[in-house]
């Protein structure tokens, strides 16, 4: 723990209350005053080091501010005011400003490592709305993508989130959980998985030498796998299917002003796979449902006929599928 001299204390704006009698301070030198029954109350943890007197041995021997003595804590002062403003009900939970990743990473962690109970069970509060990021099944991607974007959830946050679901007890939903978290890892850059990324506040993530081996190994299937399933997409229709129902059995259009398959595919399909498509699937983002939508469109639309379709749609949910179903064995959580 760094050491604090009080000329270097910062007074937090929310929480100095004058009718308080202790002083908390974290990472940063920020000071919190707050009232000792409060925090007991609602932690165990908190309650164990006031019983044990503890606030007043903790490197500042018997200094005090404002009478009051000190406590000194190796989080940082983002999570300990996350955890305060729940404390004292000024966050109760209930609506996207009060909900994002990082004000929940924050919770996890801050209520994880005090034990924080009565009115709010943070972490499994928390872990409710976290595991609404993580898809159940393979049908459920869009819906936790969602989620994902309710909570405000960035790609850099993937390291973070990582460390966090570490803290909650998943049960049997953990591997599934962890092998797609290290999925969302895969999605960013090397050198940002190498330097690691950072918290809300500033505070860096890094991968562990394992974490991070798992990930860059991870990432290099994805990126094949990705780069396989839009080179299919683009460059695997050869032709009108013999079933095609463009045409009947003698070989004749049934109906005129309808293009033939194969040119419908071009327009509908492989035309419409942008740059960005590409760089994604490109990048290991290959549960995303970007090239199977399009096709689709071009169903609805009617550019192509089923039986032409059918074939490019299946190959594409059996690439989606495969990598799914072997996520935890890509991702190093089984052998």
């Amino acid at each position: 723990m760094a050491t604090t001299t009080l000329a270097n204390v910062e007074r937090d704006t929310t929480f100095w209350f004058y009718d308080a009698n202790i002083i908390l301070i974290a990472q940063g030198d920020v000071a919190f005053r707050v009232h000792e029954s409060v925090l007991a109350l609602h932690s165990e943890v908190f309650a164990g080091m006031f019983q044990q007197s503890l606030s007043v041995s903790q490197g500042l021997d018997d200094e005090r501010i404002d009478g009051c003595p000190i406590v000194l804590l190796d989080d940082t002062a983002y999570d300990i005011l996350q955890l305060l403003l729940v404390i004292y009900g000024f966050n109760r939970l209930k609506t996207p400003e009060e909900t994002t990743f990082p004000i929940l990473a924050a919770l996890t962690r801050a209520g994880d490592k005090y034990v924080v109970t009565g009115v709010h069970d943070i972490v499994n509060e928390c872990a409710l709305l976290l595991i609404s990021m993580v898809p159940a099944t393979l049908d459920d991607y869009e819906k936790a993508s969602n989620s994902r974007s309710a909570l405000e959830f960035e790609s850099h946050h993937a390291v973070e989130a990582l460390h966090v679901f570490r803290l909650i007890d998943l049960g049997a939903d953990a591997l599934r959980t962890h092998s797609f978290i290290l999925y969302l890892c895969a999605q960013l850059d090397e050198d940002e998985l190498r330097n690691g990324t950072a918290r809300a506040d500033g505070t860096p993530e890094m991968l562990s030498d394992a974490d991070l081996d798992r990930v860059l190994a991870l990432k290099r299937e994805l990126q094949r796998r990705g780069k396989q399933a839009v080179h299919d997409a683009r460059y695997d229709f050869k032709g009108p299917e013999e079933n095609c129902e463009r045409y009947d059995e003698d070989g004749n259009m049934v109906e005129r002003g309808l293009e033939e398959c194969d040119i419908g595919y071009d327009e509908s399909v492989v035309n419409c796979i942008t740059q960005r498509v590409r760089d994604g699937y490109g990048r290991g983002e290959l549960f995303n449902p970007r090239l199977l939508d399009t096709m689709h469109d071009a169903l609805r639309r009617d550019l192509v006929c089923y039986s032409c379709m059918k074939p490019k749609l299946r190959k594409q949910v059996q690439l989606r599928e495969d990598a799914w179903d072997a996520l935890p064995v890509l991702a190093g959580m089984v052998e």
